[in-house]
């Protein structure tokens, strides 16, 4: 409550500084226009050029405070920071203004009513998994760290909440604000309170569609205060990574690694046999009317259900003050409306809610599964599916293009003719015309099994130098890890509807495609693909970079580049889909054009001074009996190195180390880094240690789920956590 009222203070002081030193900045801009006129009409004298000198700055001081205004009602995030007041940012606001208007909303009884009518209308529409040690994990209090990076992750610019304050405040002025936001953060999850006036919400209501004029053509959003922002956050992101062992394999929506696609196919497959089904017996469909389920989720059911699951009382306590102290005002064309509590429903919007949803869905998932069990309920059989189902058959072909076999010590693999190294073409090196004959044939006879490391000497033999590192990157798993096949193309490892999408040759659709060769040609560098046929996209791309080092004599004229080719490479993806799609394909000059253009606008963004939020990171050091360990990756060359320093309270070093690793990206490199960091301190048989890196997703590989991390990565987070 203290934060709550020094920020209603700042609010009401803001206000009042806003008006009394800044006024109307349109009013301000062309009062300062008029008179430069008047002084360029006036005799020149070195008076009047110092007069107006003074009063460009200052007009240039009311137009930059325009500029920042309408992006602020813009909302947009293309071009970080880099446009200026132009007409599009303008545009940009008025239509989204305009969009967003509700000019009448016809009621469900058919009667029609306006704005001032709409506050009753809308107000009536509105109106045991869990381990213990997973429950310890979720129980832990915020460090001051995860709530300011909580709060640095939130976009800078929304709609207006009841508090008025962006989370860009609190991030510029972090060094003012943030004590006081980590004090009452911290407050809320020490003692399971918080205050109503921190959970006060605007609903507002988005129009679906040009034309929405019924009550159900809306959509309601919450907006919610940046503090309360801050608290759901965090305990959406405690919930995220344990959904996979709350929610069945059924539930695919909001739960990490599933992909709703996979069973809408399931869902036409049944909706195309139901209605060409032939014959007397019959089945039927239940249609499930989701539009208004958020609303009518009860809360006694939820919370029970939470523990029911096995979320320990202090989670469930957090939850409840989340749902059970919020209060609502109607936003209506920037209005607010009323002020009502409510008493069932969670709010969409809020970080939370759709894992509370899917969790609550659960129970119905698990009351049909028993049911069926019991044999009260039975499936339908399919028979004679649709046009999707030949589609996936045909497409049989593709799947097995991309399925990889896993290396291990137990593994029976062929070296020339099972796919086994991910990062190559077909998953299988190129056997030589005159192979040595003493050269093993099993992959497993190439593994160091003392060491359980690959046996370089002999690997440098039997394959080019590029292979080798190719060969270096795969991790030789345990003895006891499971080894199963996984598909290549998803990083996750796991074949789905989604990753298949995305599971095309890119050789061929860059490097192989003559109109692609012409675009590239109309390009600065004038690149030409038939020298680079051969070799992989990431090797093209690096050749053409180093072909074209001459041309960067500095980091800017480098950047450009990487615009360029970006944007080039972005392009011609989008052309390839117009083309699928049977829509007409621009010539090649306009393409060019267009091309140019937009590398233009990201290069000057990229030159010119941007809004950032500055922070001071300083190294602290661990507590009295503790040791810190700092990793850090650096890539040069094409090579990668990872370095460790293990310090202790007085700063001393305790163990260092730096070595060179093969990997296939750098959040991979910075967990081999942690990795090798826990091994050399597990030699020391040192137990109170604090890892630190930069590398957010190699941090969540390791505290959350193992299953969900990339495949490239399973043996290295076992042997972390195993340590």
């Amino acid at each position: 409550m203290k934060l709550h009222g020094l920020l209603k203070r700042l609010r009401a002081e803001l206000r009042k500084w806003n008006k009394n030193s800044f006024g109307w900045c349109h009013t301000n801009i062309e009062t300062i226009k008029r008179k430069i006129g008047t002084l360029q009409d006036a005799e020149q004298s070195n008076e009047v050029l110092v007069l107006e000198d003074n009063l460009q700055i200052e007009l240039d001081e009311q137009l930059k405070r325009m500029e920042i205004k309408w992006r602020q009602k813009a909302k947009q995030k293309w071009l970080p920071e880099g446009d200026a007041n132009t007409k599009y940012f303008h545009l940009t606001a008025i239509l989204q203004s305009k969009s967003n208007f509700i000019h009448s909303i016809r009621a469900r009884e058919g009667y029609t009513v306006t704005e001032w009518d709409l506050i009753g209308c809308a107000v009536e529409y509105m109106s045991n998994t869990i381990s213990n040690s997973v429950n310890e994990e979720l129980a832990l209090i915020p460090s001051p760290d995860e709530i300011k990076d909580t709060v640095f992750a939130m976009a800078a610019f929304k709609s207006p909440r009841p508090d008025d304050f962006p989370s860009s405040l609190f991030k510029q002025y972090w060094h003012i604000v943030g004590e006081k936001v980590v004090e009452a953060v911290t407050f809320f999850f020490s003692f399971g309170i918080l205050p109503p006036a921190i959970n006060h919400t605007y609903i507002t209501l988005i129009p679906k569609n040009q034309t929405a004029h019924l009550v159900e053509q809306f959509r309601s959003i919450s907006l919610c205060n940046t503090i309360y922002k801050v608290i759901s956050k965090i305990i959406a992101n405690k919930i995220h990574p344990h959904l996979e062992k709350i929610i069945s394999p059924f539930q695919i929506a909001f739960v990490p690694g599933r992909n709703i696609n996979e069973n809408s196919i399931i869902s036409q497959e049944i909706m195309h046999y139901l209605h060409n089904k032939k014959g007397k017996k019959r089945y039927m469909a239940i249609k499930i009317d989701l539009s208004k389920a958020y609303d009518h989720v009860e809360w006694p059911f939820l919370l029970g259900l939470l523990k029911a699951v096995g979320f320990c009382e202090i989670v469930v306590q957090w939850i409840s003050q989340c749902i059970h102290t919020a209060s609502f005002s109607i936003l209506i064309n920037r209005k607010a409306f009323d002020y009502f509590r409510p008493s069932r429903g969670i709010r969409q919007g809020d970080p939370p809610s759709p894992y509370l949803f899917i969790i609550y869905a659960q129970f119905l998932s698990r009351r049909l599964l028993h049911e069926e069990s019991l044999g009260n309920l039975k499936g339908i059989k399919v028979r004679g599916a649709s046009w999707v189902w030949p589609d996936i058959v045909k497409s049989a072909r593709t799947l097995q293009l991309g399925i990889c076999l896993p290396v291990s010590m137990r593994s029976a693999l062929k070296i020339w003719e099972d796919p086994w190294i991910p990062s190559i073409d077909s998953y299988k090196p190129t056997k030589p015309p005159n192979p040595n004959p003493n050269w093993p044939l099993m992959v497993k006879d190439l593994i160091d099994r003392s060491g359980n490391m690959w046996k370089l000497d002999l690997i440098t033999k039997m394959f080019p130098g590029a292979i080798v590192n190719e060969i270096r990157k795969i991790q030789i798993p345990d003895l006891l890890e499971p080894i199963n096949p996984f598909w290549a193309p998803s990083k996750s490892g796991k074949f789905s509807t989604k990753a298949v999408f995305s599971f095309e040759n890119a050789h061929h659709i860059f490097l192989k495609c003559p109109f692609i060769e012409r675009i590239l040609m109309r390009s600065k560098w004038q690149v030409r693909l038939t020298a680079w046929s051969h070799l992989s996209l990431r090797e093209w791309f690096m050749e053409i970079f180093k072909s074209n080092s001459k041309d960067f004599p500095d980091c800017n004229t480098q950047q450009e580049f990487l615009s360029s080719w970006a944007i080039t490479l972005e392009h011609i993806w989008r052309i390839r889909n117009e083309k699928i799609h049977g829509k007409e394909i621009q010539d090649l000059e306009s393409i060019a054009k267009i091309i140019h253009n937009n590398t233009a606008d990201h290069y000057a963004v990229h030159v010119s001074q941007k809004f950032k939020v500055l922070t001071n990171e300083e190294w602290a050091p661990p507590p009295l009996g503790w040791i810190k360990v700092n990793t850090d990756i650096a890539l040069k060359n094409d090579k990668c190195f990872a370095a460790v320093i293990a310090r202790d309270h007085n700063t001393f070093v305790i163990r260092s180390a730096a070595t060179e690793i093969f990997v296939y990206s750098a959040s991979l490199a910075e967990l081999r880094a942690i990795r090798i960091a826990a091994e050399l301190l597990h030699r020391i048989e040192a137990d109170q240690v604090i890892f630190e890196s930069d590398s957010l997703e190699a941090v969540k590989w390791i505290k959350g789920n193992v299953e969900m991390a990339d495949i490239a990565a399973l043996t290295d987070v076992r042997k972390v956590k195993k340590i």
